[in-house]
């Protein structure tokens, strides 16, 4: 069937396994989760940083890749070999893969809600200068800020400012 690699003091033995969905890592990063089989039964499940790469659908079993007890090679050229048939884990995989997305979009917000925090602080004289404005209906005052403030954003800085 396959031939044993041995790489330094690892060895290397082809196994099937199965892709388990995406996982939130201890450094707070996305990686993906599988489960080599060992004649029919799932080893210990092995996370690695997420790649993109070749789509994996939670569940499905793949082959031609090789494991020794804590590396892996091959993942992205390995190919589709059957579907997992116990429902149970899927469930359970498919429920830590929304996780994992809920926890990478939650994190995505967070990091806009404090870049738009801190744009809005910047531009908090703007702002009110700009609600004064609508509140007197002066629309040509509104237009005069608006207009002066998109040009600034596409002026390109200048070495002064730079330097400061």
């Amino acid at each position: 069937m396959h031939a044993t690699v041995t790489a330094g003091d690892d060895e290397f033995k082809p196994r099937d396994y199965v892709y388990c969905g995406l996982r939130t890592l201890t450094d707070g990063k996305q990686g993906m989760s599988i489960r080599p089989v060992i004649d029919g039964i799932l080893d210990e499940e092995m996370l690695f940083p997420y790649k993109r790469g070749p789509v994996r659908r939670i569940g499905a079993v793949y082959t031609g890749a090789v494991f020794s007890s804590q590396k892996v090679r091959g993942l992205t050229g390995a190919t589709f070999s059957s579907r997992w048939e116990i429902q149970s884990d899927l469930i359970e995989w498919e429920a830590k893969d929304g996780q994992a997305a809920t926890n990478a979009r939650l994190k995505k917000l967070e990091a806009d809600v404090g870049r738009m925090s801190e744009l809005e602080m910047l531009l908090l004289p703007l702002r009110k200068l700009h609600h004064s404005y609508r509140k007197r209906n002066d629309h040509a005052s509104l237009e005069a800020l608006q207009a002066a403030v998109l040009r600034a954003l596409q002026t390109p800085p200048r070495v002064v400012e730079l330097t400061s």
